[in-house]
């Protein structure tokens, strides 16, 4: 196992993200228990305190919540306004996790998306 020089972050929707989702065009897409079973994982900068990585997703939220939007519903006439902060609250849990664990031996790859 190889220890990373980076923090995690776990996001996990919440009913107001389940609610828009299932607003949108199409066939139901699913409960707020189905939808938790997965989540995000964002790797981020290493934090010493979880205020110190609130401090940094603050900085990130557009973009953030932009990508978790994007990922159901291109359209982003669709999307909720306002989209600060205290709405990405509102539409997801948030767990920041300072050690991050590498247990495959083989490199790391990264692409570009939506750089």
């Amino acid at each position: 196992m190889f220890m990373l020089n980076r923090s995690a972050v776990v996001l996990k929707p919440r009913q107001p993200f389940v609610d828009w989702i299932n607003s949108l065009p199409g066939d139901d897409k699913g409960t707020l228990a189905r939808l938790r079973e997965e989540g995000t994982i964002l790797l981020v900068p290493e934090f010493q305190d979880r205020k110190e990585g609130i401090l940094y997703l603050k900085k990130i939220c557009p973009d953030l919540f932009a990508h978790q939007l994007w990922a159901w519903y291109t359209d982003d006439t669709a999307w909720p306004k306002p989209r600060d902060w205290t709405v990405f609250q509102e539409w997801f849990d948030i767990e920041i996790c300072s050690e991050v664990l590498d247990t495959v031996k083989g490199k790391l790859e990264r692409e570009d998306f939506l750089a």
